[in-house]
């Protein structure tokens, strides 16, 4: 669509020296930045696998990062209640009535890939059992976990949970008439 709106209002002339120069200078610091990006990202994520490694099995290390940064420390993310661990990184509705409005208790947990993978109508309440089970991983990262195995065993009973929830229920069966007593 950008391409398609800058030729409709570009004359069609190339363009001079100086103004390619600055494009390409640009888009070289463009690339750039997405390495140096990708490079924190590793960085962040080598050290969350040691600091948190039930928490990032359980959600990912980009989203344990953000989670144990806007909770204040693993310690902080481990004595909050689940029910705020929802809330982190929650933000205000601006767009209440518009029709804009988020989720409610839609924090940073509801872009966990096991919230979104849900259906939209079990998402709130698999962002509820996500949250349940952070808490507990958080707890045992805080005692010093070593490996992630926890994390991944909660992972693990989320996605069977959704599973089963998303089951159709059985229908009432047929009970056989008692036999008469004549």
């Amino acid at each position: 669509m950008l391409v398609s709106i800058a030729s409709s209002t570009t004359s069609g002339s190339p363009l001079s020296a100086s103004s390619l120069s600055s494009i390409l200078s640009l888009a070289s610091e463009a690339l750039q930045l997405d390495a140096d990006r990708a490079l924190f990202l590793r960085f962040i994520e080598s050290r969350m696998l040691r600091l948190a490694p039930n928490c990032s099995a359980l959600v990912g290390t980009h989203l344990a990062a953000r989670l144990v940064a806007q909770a204040g420390g693993l310690r902080a993310l481990a004595s909050m209640p689940a029910c705020n661990v929802l809330l982190v990184g929650q933000q205000k509705q601006v767009f209440e009535g518009s029709g804009l409005a988020l989720p409610r208790h839609s924090g940073i947990l509801f872009q966990s890939d096991l919230v979104q993978s849900a259906p939209a109508a079990l998402r709130q309440k698999t962002a509820r059992v996500v949250a349940n089970k952070l808490t507990l991983a958080a707890r045992i990262d805080a005692q010093g976990a070593q490996n992630g195995e926890n994390g991944a065993e909660y992972r693990r009973v989320i996605q069977e949970k959704v599973a089963k929830w998303q089951e159709p229920t059985p229908g009432m069966r047929e009970k056989a008439l008692p036999v008469p007593r004549d």
